[in-house]
Order: structure tokens, then C-alpha cells, then sequence
């Protein structure tokens, strides 16, 4: 296997033969590279699963809001399918057909343990009949074994990325910020015997569970077990919540409350956001909208929501992002970004879900120390789900594991 260092540019043409990876940082360039080179490469059969392309591509909105406010048309095979089994569904369609080429840009974001696996030995078995693959990869963990080349793609400059490591003048700013007042070991979360089912589907529960505040918990099971689902009781993305005796920051839902009185307490990411996520405006708009939900919904920002949004940028690293278009970023940087927003609000609530999908190594250091640093202030509350253990902080001190039903 070639691992010497390459830089941008060297890979002229698409392979056409053997398993060919492409690694570097988040923003140096490997989808452009591939997107150029799929437009230069001889017409025949080449297929290319992007970051994003789960659900549909453009659908990805209509489809978002359908499997969380209606997930009731189950003659379309993708509805109630958890993020993990969409990308093994998706995989599936195109291994199916035995493409030429296969490119595949993150194909083991949102799988569970056994799926990578499970997925590596598909892409192997592709390999082995022919097909040659391309893969656009962040982490060095996942180069598989039977890759035949790895291209290393650099910043561009030549130069250290300010993301290449996380001052520790931002990780004491972040230390020193007001804590929360409210007293901790209030309950925040409170599930009394709550259960989502659709149809004859049930997706989790009964479950009975207590998040108190200051504590931090790890969502975990496999892809299909109702993680994301359980998540969207709490962030009320799902009207099936008035339904059930679900107490949020001490009151119960239904009880006059609105969506946007609960939200304004919660700094939410999560992969369908992402994929959600259409805005066409400057990065610091983007994370200065998430400052105050009034801001985003009835107008611009101001001054005050501009400059918690400068300092998050500066602590993830994208301050050189601030003017360009939302749209115009790479994938990796957009999940930056939409990170950045969730904690310029510095909510009492943080939830992610798989919060490092699509970042480089450099990056998800970054990312759980940042999280480590904005949960050791007094009343921060913190739920996280992801497929990989290392990306958990060290705070963690409490665990819930579902189960496919």
C-alpha cells in the first residue's frame, strides 16, 4: 500500500482499478477533487454516494419533517429507518447495481460497530468483483485494510490550520464563563413510562428515566434502537410528546408551554439538521441566528448575538469562515458551524447527536475538548449519542444503552 505524503492535485484521474483513499482535514479539498474528477472521467458506469445523500438528496427537508411529524407512509421503505439503517439502505441500492466505480464520500458515518464492519467486508466483497472504489475519509481509524493507496491531502497553505490543535487560552475562556444559576440535581429531563411507537412499529420504551441537571449522560445502542427518536421527545420535534408524561425543566409537556419556550433552554445538533439545513447566509449569520431563537425567526441579529458568535468561531477554529456562504463550505466545516451555533446560545441543555460525523481527527479532539470545557461549569447538562466510544469526553458520568424493539 502507497501511504507516502501526496499533496492536492496529484490524483489527475479517477482510479480505475483497486481501492483508492483520499484523507486530509475537514475543508482541504477531497469532494472538490472528486467532484472535478468525476466531470473529467471517461462517460460510463461510475456512482458517487455524497456526504449527505441519505435520504433522498433534495428531499432531504420534506423527508426530515415527514418521519418526525407524520412517519406514517410506510408503503416508502426509508420511513421510520434510523440515520445508520438510511446509509445502509442507500449503500445497498448502489453495491446492488456493481457499479465501474464506486465513490463514497464517509461511507462509515451513522453506523454502529457491527455495521462498519458489516460495510467493509460489502465494500471488499464489491472490490474483489471488479468494481473500484474511492473512498473520502477523516480518520485515520478507518482506512480498511485492503486499500491499495492512500492520497494525503494537506490545508492547502502549507501552513498550520488554526484547527489544527485547541489553545488553551479558549479552553480557560470557556471554563470562566457564567455558570448556571439554578440549582443543580433539579430534574431536566423526566420520561415517565414514555413509549414512541408508529403503527405497529415500536421505535423505543416504556422507558422511565430521570437527567438531572449538571449531569451528563451517553446516549449509545445500535442503528435502529430509537436514539434519534428519543431525542426528539426532548427537543419537541414530536408531537407524540404532548401524549406522554414527559416533565421538561420541571413542567410537563402540554401544559402551555411552547416548542420555542423549550428550545430557547437547548443547544441542539444532530445529522438530520444537518441534512436539513438550507440556510444560504454567512457562516457568523448562521451561528448568530442560533444565539436567541427570537433573533433567527423574526429578524437579523444584532451586535450582542454577533459577538458571542465571533468567539465560538474562534474556539472552533472557522473564523476565516465568517464570511462565506453557508452553502459554498465543505460538509466538515458546516457541521463546524452548526456545532458553534448550538453552544453560542450556552444553553442549559446541550444535546448531540453523533456530533463528529464528517470531521477529521484534528477536529473531533477539538470537539470533545470543547465539550469537556463547556461542561465543567456548574449546572451545564449534557446528552451525546455516538457509534464511537473514543469520541465521548471524559465528563460522562451517566449512560443509557437501548435496544432494537
Amino acid at each position: 500500500m502507497d501511504r507516502k505524503n501526496t499533496v492536492t492535485g496529484m490524483l489527475t484521474a479517477l482510479p480505475q482499478e483497486g481501492c483508492t483513499v483520499l484523507i486530509g482535514p475537514n475543508g482541504c479539498g477531497k469532494t472538490r477533487l472528486v467532484q472535478r474528477l468525476l466531470r473529467e472521467s471517461p462517460s460510463g458506469d461510475v456512482r458517487y454516494i455524497p456526504f449527505k445523500d441519505c435520504y433522498g438528496g433534495t428531499a432531504d427537508r420534506e423527508y426530515y419533517l415527514q418521519q418526525r411529524w407524520q412517519a406514517a407512509d410506510e408503503k416508502d421503505p426509508r420511513v421510520l429507518l434510523s440515520s445508520g439503517e438510511l446509509r445502509k439502505y442507500q449503500f445497498g441500492r448502489y453495491l446492488k447495481d456493481r457499479p465501474r466505480v464506486l465513490v463514497v464520500d464517509n461511507p462509515f458515518i451513522g453506523l454502529d460497530a457491527p455495521s462498519r464492519d458489516v460495510f467493509r467486508n460489502m465494500l471488499e466483497e464489491t472490490l474483489s468483483r471488479g468494481t473500484a472504489l474511492v473512498l473520502l475519509l477523516g480518520r485515520e481509524s478507518e482506512i480498511p485494510a485492503f486499500a491499495d493507496r492512500v492520497v494525503r491531502l494537506g490545508n492547502g497553505s502549507g501552513k498550520p490550520s488554526d484547527r489544527d490543535g485547541f489553545p488553551a487560552r479558549f479552553d480557560a475562556m470557556i471554563r470562566e464563563l457564567p455558570p448556571e444559576t439554578l440549582p443543580e440535581g433539579d430534574p431536566v429531563v423526566e420520561f415517565r413510562h414514555v413509549a414512541l411507537r408508529y403503527g405497529t412499529r415500536t421505535l423505543f420504551g416504556p422507558l422511565d428515566l430521570c437527567i438531572r441537571r449538571g449531569e451528563k449522560w451517553a446516549l449509545t445502542g445500535p442503528n435502529g434502537s430509537g436514539k434519534s427518536a428519543l431525542l426528539s421527545m426532548v427537543c419537541a420535534d414530536n408531537p407524540q410528546a404532548y401524549a406522554c408524561d414527559i416533565h421538561m425543566f420541571g413542567r410537563r409537556r402540554g401544559t402551555g408551554e411552547s416548542i420555542w419556550d423549550i428550545k430557547a433552554r437547548i443547544g441542539y445538533m444532530s445529522p438530520e439538521q444537518h441534512r436539513a439545513f438550507r440556510e444560504d447566509y454567512p457562516v457568523s449569520r448562521i451561528i448568530a441566528g442560533g444565539v436567541r431563537t427570537e433573533a433567527f425567526l423574526y429578524g437579523h441579529p444584532g451586535e450582542a448575538e454577533y459577538r458571542k458568535a465571533a468567539f465560538w468561531m474562534d474556539v472552533f477554529g472557522i473564523r476565516d469562515l465568517a464570511e462565506r456562504s453557508y452553502q459554498r463550505i465543505s460538509d466538515g466545516e458546516q457541521r463546524l458551524a452548526l456545532l458553534a451555533r448550538a453552544f453560542a446560545r450556552d444553553p442549559e441543555l446541550l444535546i448531540l447527536d453523533e456530533p463528529m460525523h464528517g470531521l477529521d481527527d484534528a477536529n473531533c479532539r477539538r470537539v470533545r475538548d470543547i465539550i469537556s470545557a463547556f461542561c465543567s461549569r456548574r449546572g451545564k447538562t449534557l446528552i451525546m449519542v455516538s457509534h464511537y466510544e473514543d469520541d465521548f469526553p471524559s465528563c460522562i458520568d451517566h449512560r443509557l444503552t437501548l435496544s432494537p424493539q
